[in-house]
């Protein structure tokens, strides 16, 4: 008997995947056989972190488990996960982090190992229903943390800031890189969608991206943009830096061009305070090559509630996304 009931599920789905084998494949981490071989130490990890654990202390909890241990569960120490965590660190990689400077240092050897096991998690995920599509959301999400090795984030205060590749379709994640909170989210952005995009099934035929301002860089567009033999289509719709010229583009749209951008509820499609509009738009800096298609800017303004001007004076606020997707609706894309 257990009182981590769904830790059992989460053992069986770990083994079915074939992880274990993998892990031994790719992460030749301990010299000589021991008590716990390096899928030992992950499967602990996975289940202390489904089991709601916070912290490698955690690990006794699940250690003492006889029902778990029945099933085959082999907790390590907590200490010894420590150990673990730690083979992957690499100090000599960090000389060059600076409090005021961004930095992202070279993946450990350990570290592309498990970049592989975690495409290999991919591949057997999907293997039986060979999607054909796939939309990857990128995002870096600043966690907050007190630890003296932190540094100050955009937002004032000190923590990570890692990025995330998701797979929306699949609820995988394709890539991950943990950073520093001083690194900018667009710092080698284009890189991360590369690694997910390797990470993802030969079946693919097409990729959408889904991004925030970070990826509004030329060498990020132009290369989704261009159509490349043997690579599947990529079509992306990612939010626009709010310009001068873009925000006077906005504003001069007439009155007629805006129309109601829909919230989707359980109730069906409902009218807020958003509206939206086509605006032509070719920024005077274009990233997009000569050859290349025009792209597609949306705007999106937002009213105030009773009408009452926002606190810098405006009677909107505008937001806008650039897209290479012109055979969708506008309201439709600015809901997906």
């Amino acid at each position: 008997m257990t009182s981590f009931g769904g830790i059992a599920l989460v053992m069986e789905t770990f083994r079915a995947l074939g992880l274990s084998q993998s892990i031994q494949r790719h992460l030749p981490l301990l010299q000589r056989e021991g008590k716990y071989r390096e899928a030992n130490y992950i499967e602990s990890f996975i289940s202390v972190f489904a089991a709601g654990g916070e912290c490698v202390d955690d690990f006794e909890i699940l250690r003492g488990d006889e029902g778990l241990m029945k099933l085959g569960l082999r907790v390590p120490s907590a200490e010894a996960a420590r150990w673990f965590l730690n083979s992957f660190h690499e100090e000599e990689l960090l000389q060059g982090r600076l409090p005021h400077q961004a930095f992202i240092p070279e993946e450990t050897e350990l570290l592309s190992g498990l970049k592989e096991v975690e495409r290999d998690l991919i591949r057997k995920a999907t293997r039986e229903e060979q999607p054909w599509k796939a939309t990857i959301d990128l995002d870096a999400t600043v966690i907050e943390s007190q630890k003296r090795e932190a540094y100050f984030t955009y937002l004032g205060d000190k923590g990570y800031q890692p990025v995330n590749a998701y797979w929306a379709e699949q609820d995988l994640i394709l890539a991950d890189e943990f950073r520093d909170g001083n690194v900018p989210a667009q710092v080698d952005l284009l890189r991360v969608l590369k690694e997910a995009i390797a990470a993802l099934p030969l079946t693919i035929r097409l990729i959408r991206v889904r991004s925030d301002s970070a990826a509004y860089v030329h060498e990020f567009l132009n290369w989704c943009r261009k159509e490349v033999p043997g690579r599947p289509r990529i079509e992306f719709a990612i939010s626009a830096d709010m310009t001068e010229e873009l925000r006077v583009a906005i504003q001069s749209l007439p009155e007629e061009a805006w129309k109601p951008l829909r919230k989707v509820t359980d109730k069906g499609l409902i009218e807020g305070r958003k509206e939206w509009a086509e605006v032509e738009f070719v920024p005077s800096q274009p990233s997009r090559k000569k050859w290349m298609k025009p792209d597609r800017y949306l705007a999106i303004r937002i009213q105030p509630l009773q009408r009452e001007l926002f606190a810098d004076g405006n009677a909107y606020h505008y937001f806008a996304v650039v897209t290479n997707m012109w055979r969708w609706d506008g309201e439709r894309l600015l809901q997906w």
